[in-house]
């Protein structure tokens, strides 16, 4: 039994010799320049004020569009056919009809108590 627990222990101290903390052909001479421009690139700050004033613009966007109107179209077309019974001839008759439909909806707003403005206004100071 004590030899299995020294052969682990050997084994696990002896396994640590051919491992390599760094590769030595990745080693890089970077000037100051090149670091400062990979860590602007990978900065996690950076990136999300970039993001959050991309996302201010979009709110921007948005608040200017809600003062458009909205227009909404649809359309629909069926055609149905069927057999059924003349109860005059008591002959099978084959009938087919054919319906279709447009409609229309718009809306505009005209006076909400200046919330759309008073909305822009405050998109634009974020």
């Amino acid at each position: 039994m004590k030899i299995k627990v020294y052969f682990f222990v050997a084994f696990f101290l002896l396994s640590g010799l051919y491992s390599k903390a760094q590769d030595n052909a990745r080693i890089l001479n970077l000037s100051f320049e090149q670091c400062i421009e990979i860590a602007l690139e990978n900065n996690l700050q950076l990136k999300q004020s970039q993001l959050n004033l991309k996302n201010q613009k979009i709110n921007l966007l948005q608040s200017k569009l809600t003062q458009l109107p909205s227009l909404n179209l649809s359309g629909n077309y069926g055609n149905n056919w069927g057999r059924s019974i003349d109860p005059t001839t008591n002959q099978f008759t084959t009938t087919e009809s054919y319906n279709s439909g447009i409609t229309g909806f718009s809306q505009f707003q005209i006076f909400n108590g200046f919330q759309v403005r008073n909305s822009i206004k405050k998109s634009r100071n974020d």
